[in-house]
């Protein structure tokens, strides 16, 4: 074959390639220009089932993650919101008492009024801010949809236990319970109108103990006075002993300056100017006193001074209710001035409604003789 013909058959043969790959891309084309075949689409449908189902866990495990790290937020700001009542019960009443939930502002049943300019509204105000709080996460989440927040507070509650808490007689302490929690309620939504926003039951004195959150309310917060009403207790108690120990002090110094067969009541009697003198009372009609139950807050009385205490502090319990003195105590009924001789101090029995003694019923008052 001559050179000729070689690059003939050269020629050819780039042609029918050139004519094969054009044929190829046309097809291409075409099939492009008609969209996948059922092959493709059977075979994308099937790599996107494989990534659903890969993903999916990862998306539904996101999403709990949030909403259970949105749930510990809210307890911990209920929390928070609970120990700022309770400094305020502390702070800010003479009994110990949680603030009352507030209504307003387009808010049922919350924390607080942010337009309360009073000392006990800064107060409040303070002591949420001393926890951490921002004030605009009080009454409401700070979400866009600013779901509120609920208050819920019963008071009145009574325990009885012994004035010693293991022993003595019994006192009665009233206080408060109250339960702060999350609710799903949208500021301006419908049920926000309600006297308690969201789906849980009002708390009362029949149900506190069993109480939860119902439906999608949640991260419950509680709080009682309780405790705080029995650390009150204590210092009453201290108050009470310190009287006690500093007259009985009191009476020996003086005895034991007097002769030996000497048998003068030496408890201390009011020496104040104006003072009534109230001795020679029937003990059987004067709860078992001889003398007047003198009320140690009263200016004129001036007991406490003479064996060494502070009045202010001493004639009153820790809710401020009077503390009163009997200088010739006999459970007896031997007589006035009649050795041994006894005193005694008396407050009421329901403690922790800083009532003055009952001068009528005895029942209702404790006594602590010495």
């Amino acid at each position: 074959m001559n050179q000729l013909e070689q690059r003939e058959g050269h020629y050819m043969g780039n042609q029918c390639r050139l004519k094969r790959d054009q044929a190829r891309v046309l097809s291409h084309l075409r099939r492009a220009q008609g969209g996948f075949t059922l092959i493709e689409l059977l075979i994308t449908s099937a790599i996107l089932g494989i990534f659903a189902v890969l993903v999916a866990p990862s998306i539904n495990m996101l999403g709990a993650l949030t909403t259970a790290n949105n749930n510990q937020k809210q307890l911990v700001n209920n929390r928070l919101v609970a120990t700022a009542l309770l400094l305020w019960a502390k702070n800010n009443t003479a009994l110990g008492q949680l603030p009352a939930p507030y209504s307003g502002s387009g808010y049922n049943s919350t924390i607080y009024n942010t337009g309360d300019t009073s000392a006990s509204g800064l107060a409040l105000q303070q002591f949420l801010q001393q926890q951490g709080l921002s004030l605009s996460e009080v009454n409401d989440d700070n979400f866009a949809a600013h779901r509120v927040r609920v208050f819920q507070k019963v008071a009145g509650l009574t325990e009885s236990i012994p004035i010693y808490v293991q022993s003595g007689p019994l006192v009665t302490l009233t206080y408060d319970f109250g339960v702060i929690y999350q609710t799903a309620c949208a500021i301006n939504s419908s049920c926000n109108t309600a006297t308690i926003p969201g789906d849980s039951a009002a708390l009362s004195s029949s149900n506190y103990t069993t109480w939860s959150v119902s439906g999608t309310d949640m991260s419950p917060a509680f709080v009682s006075t309780l405790p705080l009403q029995e650390a009150m207790l204590d210092l009453t108690v201290q108050r009470l002993n310190t009287i006690r120990d500093k007259t009985v002090v009191y009476y020996n110094a003086q005895r034991l300056g007097a002769a030996p067969n000497d048998t003068t009541n030496w408890f201390p009697a009011p020496t104040g100017s104006g003072t009534a003198n109230l001795s020679g009372a029937s003990a059987a009609t004067n709860q078992f006193c001889y003398d007047g139950w003198y009320q140690l807050n009263a200016a004129n009385v001036n007991i406490l001074p003479q064996v060494g205490l502070g009045q202010s502090e001493f004639s009153v319990t820790a809710w401020g209710g009077r503390i009163e003195y009997c200088r010739d105590y006999d459970l007896t009924l031997a007589g006035a001035g009649v050795a041994p001789h006894y005193a005694a101090v008396r407050i009421n029995q329901s403690v922790s409604t800083g009532s003055a003694p009952d001068s009528s019923v005895a029942g209702n008052n404790v006594f602590i003789s010495f």
